[in-house]
């Protein structure tokens, strides 16, 4: 049989490397079976070339092979940049903590037992291969976001382009504007077609952000959880080895039992906790991304939005308080206002707080049976009172240096007031922070075709 075999048509690819033929025939025949195609090879040189070739999805690599082992073939594969991200599961017979710890050290995302409970085997290839999967795709929507914010930076050059250019026009035919007017009413028309798009670019900045903030945040209690089964998964055969040989004392029995309870426990939280940061996700995506109207509780959506924005507030160094007014129903826009809080949060982040971190307070309460009334604090820099007048025209920004497009306010302004049907209004102490207050009806104003 030759060093390496083409795979054979299926599912997804996995690599098996093993210089032991019976071994590789077994696990070769036990993956077809579950839907995978395979490829192996007999040693890590083989294995490098084939895994270039055949692009796995996943390999299982052996420790203990002539040649280059195990260890040094991961270490290389890890060096290519066409390789480097297929996720490799040893199976080493090592059970020492050192070579547990340097299979991770290397670039391994897991590792068995030889030789290796077949089931087991399959449910960790599974595993690694979706979250690889979701990897993969987390990176692509990056990417596509990435393009889109490109499309965004490029419309709001050419909404400034044409503000200056409406600013000459105006300025030129103020004395003709009669027989104009009807040019002019084209031009607001394609600002206002313009500044739409940019509004709907910022919503698709703002959605990136939150995809890639809780994916962040999910791979902790994934992790968590995969240790975990896979220790209780250890302890498991422990047991059981001893129990066959007689040899299993009460204590140990006891032992076992409290440490299993602990670790089912981490892996009933993290999973949980897994779930729900998913399901933050899917609720914040599609209320931002769709801008349906519907029936929602004020105060419970409120503390959802600012939920969804903990990866950002965490890694910014703020913290945030909500008092918000119970049973307060909205049949309104959630996801404007949910981009409304998003552009809140950062713009204190950028403004206020200079990346030094803070504290921001949203109240949330009614105004009487048909109003609410929503307030955002923070206690950060403040606004200079020469700027106060300015702060929610378009293009207005005390650091364009710094990459900011000015642009952030008048979106909240015009969410506010045209989507929302309400009001808004800043007032700010320098060195004091700044307040934000909107204010809106519990039932929002119909939108207009156009």
């Amino acid at each position: 049989m030759n060093d390496n075999e083409q795979p054979v048509p299926g599912g997804a690819i996995i690599l098996v490397v093993d210089d032991s033929p019976s071994g590789v025939l077994v696990m070769k025949e036990y993956l077809e079976e579950a839907g995978y195609r395979t490829c192996h090879a007999y040693n890590g040189e083989a294995a490098l070339a084939l895994a270039r070739e055949a692009q796995p999805a996943l390999i299982l690599m052996d420790v203990m092979m002539p040649g280059i082992d195990g260890f040094e073939t991961c270490v290389r594969l890890k060096a290519d940049d066409g390789l480097k991200d297929i996720p490799v599961i040893f199976m080493t017979a090592l059970a020492d903590e050192s070579s547990k710890m340097h299979a991770f050290n290397v670039g391994g995302v897991d590792y068995v037992s030889k030789p290796p409970l077949l089931g087991e085997l399959l449910a960790r290839v599974r595993t690694h291969i979706a979250l690889h999967t979701l990897q993969r795709r987390l990176a692509e929507q990056n990417a596509a976001l990435q393009r889109e914010v490109a499309v965004r930076e490029a419309a709001q050059q050419a909404l400034r382009e044409h503000r200056d250019q409406l600013e000459r026009d105006v300025a030129e035919r103020t004395a003709d504007a009669v027989s104009h007017s009807r040019a002019l009413e084209e031009t607001l028309a394609r600002l206002r077609t313009a500044q739409e798009q940019v509004i709907k670019s910022e919503t698709m900045a703002s959605l990136g952000r939150l995809v890639a903030g809780i994916a962040h945040e999910v791979n902790t209690p994934l992790g968590v959880a995969l240790s975990a089964a896979t220790h209780l998964n250890d302890q498991i055969r422990q047991v059981a080895a001893k129990m066959r040989d007689n040899q299993l004392q009460r204590s140990k029995l006891e032992q076992f039992f409290e440490l299993g309870s602990e670790l089912s426990q981490a892996l009933i939280v993290n999973c949980q906790r897994a779930a729900d940061l998913m399901g933050r996700l899917k609720s914040g995506a599609t209320d931002r991304a769709s801008g349906q109207r519907r029936e929602f509780d004020l105060g419970v959506y409120v503390r959802e939005v600012v939920a969804s924005l903990q990866p950002q507030l965490k890694q910014a160094g703020i913290d945030a308080v909500i008092d918000a007014q119970e049973g307060i129903t909205m049949d309104s826009f959630p996801g404007p206002l949910a981009q409304i809080l998003s552009n809140l949060v950062s713009n204190a982040q950028d403004h206020a707080f200079d990346g030094n971190g803070g504290r921001v307070e949203i109240a949330v309460r009614a105004l009487g049976d048909n109003h609410v009334e929503l307030v955002f604090s923070d206690n950060g820099a403040g606004i200079a009172p020469e700027n106060l007048p300015r702060v929610l025209d378009p293009f207005f920004t005390t650091r364009r240096g710094a990459g900011n497009s000015g642009l952030g306010m008048h979106i909240i302004q015009n969410l506010a007031t045209v989507v929302l049907g309400g009001g808004i209004t800043v007032d700010s102490v320098r060195g004091q922070g700044a307040t934000v207050r909107l204010t809106f009806p519990r039932v929002a104003p119909a939108l207009s075709p156009g």
